[in-house]
């Protein structure tokens, strides 16, 4: 009877130490509780958590725009003319050159560009100097040609030459700028006023050089033949130029 009340007992106290250790439905309970997993650790000062994030109306996104280059830059005048509320960009390209219109002078200030023909007697450059032929009795070049400061020249040709009448060329810088080297040189020289200088003879066509010296004086040097050799090596650069290059109708 003794053994009887003492396993009781043991049974008792089993299932009293059982209930401790289980919740009230029965079920064993964690014997530790979870950690709250803390998402703002490792955050900087100032940053969002993801939550916050997602739980904002709207995500704002900054963006530097990209600076305009100056071919894109809107005309102002333009801009002007359309009025306001037109939003549709005027491109304008500031390496543009405008092209000459019909009508303009060029750089010498006496041609017009676009076809027209020189006037001649509206020429504003001042002469530099003066060539021309004396006639002759057979099919030799009779003509008159000037050069003008900028590197026009005039040419009135009477004969044998393949253009007829007044024409003018422009002449390149180093062409311009050699010929006044040159003409310098002989206008600061002692020249005769007439080659050769013993006798002069009478059945040849001459060559002769008129200028306007620094004292402005009218200098006329006529060559026949044995001239100096510059001013022979001037002279025959000179009257080549009549049979070379484009040559454009003038008008008096």
């Amino acid at each position: 009877m003794r053994y009887f009340f003492v396993l009781l007992l043991l049974v008792f106290l089993c299932f009293s130490c059982n209930r401790d250790l289980t919740d009230g439905s029965g079920t064993a309970g964690p014997a530790f509780a979870q950690p709250t997993p803390n998402t703002t650790a490792g955050l900087r000062a100032g940053q969002k958590t993801p939550e916050a994030l997602a739980g904002s109306p709207e995500r704002e996104m900054t963006e530097t725009p990209a600076a305009a280059s100056p071919e894109e830059l809107p005309d102002p005048a333009e801009a002007k003319r359309m009025g306001p509320g037109r939003t549709t960009p005027v491109v304008r390209d500031r390496s543009a050159t405008t092209a000459p219109q019909a009508g303009q002078k060029s750089n010498t200030g006496t041609a017009p560009v676009g076809g027209g023909a020189v006037v001649v007697s509206k020429i504003q450059a001042p002469q530099v100097f003066e060539v021309y032929t004396t006639p002759c009795y057979g099919n030799c070049p009779e003509y008159t040609l000037r050069l003008f400061e900028g590197g026009l020249l005039v040419l009135d040709a009477k004969k044998g030459l393949r253009q007829q009448g007044l024409h003018t060329q422009q002449l390149q810088f180093f062409q311009y700028s050699d010929l006044v080297e040159q003409f310098n040189r002989l206008a600061a020289a002692d020249l005769a006023p007439v080659y050769p200088t013993t006798e002069i003879p009478t059945d040849i066509p001459a060559t002769v050089l008129r200028y306007t010296d620094a004292k402005g004086k009218e200098q006329k040097i006529k060559v026949y033949v044995d001239a100096p050799e510059a001013l022979a090596s001037f002279l025959a650069e000179v009257t080549q130029l009549p049979k070379e290059g484009i040559w454009d109708p003038a008008k008096e």
